[in-house]
């Protein structure tokens, strides 16, 4: 299941006039119609997280489905073409510090990374070997910018 968290991360950080008639194609009208519709999708989108944003607006007919690969853009993707910081979009996963005591039925809490602790990312990346190459540069930047003061330890 995809994380609610995306949701407000995605809506907040997006160019809609961007992503809906520069890269899908379609009329102003229709981007402005969603545009004036953020706060329905989001209530919307959030009472069935699983489903991309391309697919709220067309199953609630903001826009019509037309063929192609755009109904399936995941949310993050969209945000770093359109140059958002991955720190400010990417989110983890958390169980808590101690995963040792892992109960199946207890839910992960998703932060984006700027938020989480130095020790956090430091701990990610000494022992969560598998993680994409992505998540691996940008903990190795955020780590880094922040030793050099650019960034504070939790959210900037």
């Amino acid at each position: 299941m995809r994380p609610k968290e995306r949701i407000d991360v995605f809506l907040g950080n997006v160019d809609l006039h961007k992503l809906i008639v520069e890269k899908w194609g379609f009329e102003e009208s229709q981007y402005q119609s969603v545009e004036s519709s953020r706060n329905e999708i989001r209530t919307i989108w959030l009472q069935d997280q699983d489903l991309r944003f391309s697919q709220v607006l067309v199953n609630n007919d903001w826009l019509p489905n037309k063929p192609g690969f755009w109904y399936y853009d995941e949310e993050t993707s969209v945000l770093l073409e359109q140059g958002v910081e991955p720190r400010n979009c990417l989110l983890w996963g958390t169980y808590g510090k101690n995963p040792n005591v892992w109960d199946p039925d207890l839910a992960p809490k998703y932060k984006l990374i700027k938020t989480l602790s130095d020790d956090h990312i430091q701990a990610i990346l000494d022992t969560q070997k598998q993680i994409s190459d992505l998540y691996r540069e940008t903990f190795e930047k955020e780590l880094k910018l922040r030793k050099e003061g650019i960034f504070n330890s939790i959210a900037d």
